[in-house]
C-alpha cells in the first residue's frame, strides 16, 4: 500500500493527519461565540475541508466514484478508501500464515540439516574420514 503510506505521509507534514485519522475532532462552537471560539471553529472547518479536497485529488478519476455523498467529510472518505483496498479478506490472512508457516517449515528443514550434519561429522574420531 505505498499509496496510502505515501499519502498519510502528507497529510501528516500538512497537519492534517489528526483530523482525517480522528484523533482531533471540530471544536465545539460556544454561545454566544467569543471570537477566539470562532477563529478556532474556522481554523478547523478549513483544515477539514483541505483534507477533502487534498484525498479527492489524489484519487484517480475512476476511483473518485467511492466518494459519492461524502466527498465534503475527509474521515469518511478516508475510511471508505481502506474498506475498498485495504480489505481483510480470509483469502489473504490464509495466504499470509500460509507462507509464514512454510517459510517456518523450510528454515527448520534447513538447519536441521545442518546441525544433522555438524552433530554427525564432529561425533566421527578425527581421521576416520580421510
Amino acid at each position: 500500500p505505498t499509496w496510502v503510506d505515501n499519502m498519510e505521509a502528507w497529510l501528516r507534514s500538512s497537519g492534517l493527519w489528526r483530523i482525517v485519522s480522528g484523533a482531533f475532532t471540530r471544536p465545539t462552537p460556544i454561545n454566544p461565540p467569543t471570537e477566539a471560539n470562532a477563529a478556532i471553529v474556522d481554523a478547523w472547518d478549513i483544515k477539514w475541508d483541505k483534507a477533502a479536497g487534498w484525498i479527492f485529488l489524489m484519487v484517480e478519476d475512476n476511483q473518485k466514484i467511492h466518494f459519492n455523498g461524502i466527498k465534503d467529510d475527509p474521515v469518511k472518505m478516508w475510511a471508505k478508501l481502506k474498506d475498498v483496498y485495504l480489505q481483510q479478506k480470509p483469502g489473504a490472512r490464509f495466504n499470509a500464515y500460509d507462507y509464514l508457516f512454510s517459510c517456518w517449515i523450510l528454515w527448520r528443514r534447513y538447519y536441521q540439516h545442518h546441525l544433522y550434519t555438524l552433530f554427525w561429522t564432529s561425533s566421527i574420531p578425527y581421521g576416520v574420514i580421510d
